[in-house]
């Protein structure tokens, strides 16, 4: 998907988002050892670099699940930030797990997910009304003071016959800048997760 890496590398290079890992595969990683979780963090890390020239610290679990392996995994792979969904964890505010033997960083940061960009419903990606979104964002953020919204790149491909295409979806974007538009005008702060928990390099 070449316009599509393209895109979101010109929108990395200009500091417009960070970047995240999904996964190696989209599988549930609890069903994996730790020594799997963590060849697959650093193998899906590996090819972010090839693709974006970067390494990302940020892991977000296919399916919200991860455990303590995926935990200590992340540690040993370099990655401090885990985001799954609120609706599987609730958060205490950002709270952070302890050092794990042999981990490479400290800690943890946990900033669960809250509110989806898109949702996948009857085998195809759907946005999300504005007003929608908004009314989450308003409600996370008088409930737990931050609020994260999930966004796939794929939400940006044009979907034609069901599949997804090499495409750019202008109108999608337009989207996102509506909503990031109106957020500005409520005075709420956008960052990325490193920004929010104070560990931006």
């Amino acid at each position: 998907m070449s316009e599509l890496i393209n895109t979101i590398r010109n929108g990395y290079s200009r500091n417009l988002f960070e970047l995240g890992i999904h996964g190696w595969n989209h599988v549930d990683y609890t069903n994996l050892t730790a020594f799997k979780q963590q060849s697959s963090l650093i193998k899906a890390n590996q090819k972010m670099n090839l693709l974006f020239g970067s390494y990302s610290r940020i892991f977000i679990p296919p399916f919200n699940f991860f455990n303590n392996d995926t935990v200590s995994s992340m540690q040993r792979a370099g990655m401090n930030i885990l985001s799954s969904a609120i609706y599987y964890d609730e958060p205490d505010t950002i709270s952070s797990y302890g050092q794990s033997p042999n981990s490479t960083n400290k800690k943890i940061f946990h900033a669960p997910e809250m509110t989806d960009f898109s949702i996948f419903y009857n085998g195809k990606w759907v946005k999300a009304p504005i007003k929608f979104l908004l009314s989450d964002i308003d409600f996370d953020i008088s409930t737990y003071g931050y609020s994260v919204v999930m966004i796939h790149p794929h939400n940006f491909a044009i979907q034609l016959n069901g599949s997804l295409a090499d495409t750019v979806d202008i109108n999608q974007l337009h989207s996102l800048n509506t909503l990031v538009n109106v957020m500005k005008l409520k005075n709420i702060t956008i960052s990325s997760f490193s920004e929010a928990i104070g560990t931006k390099e």
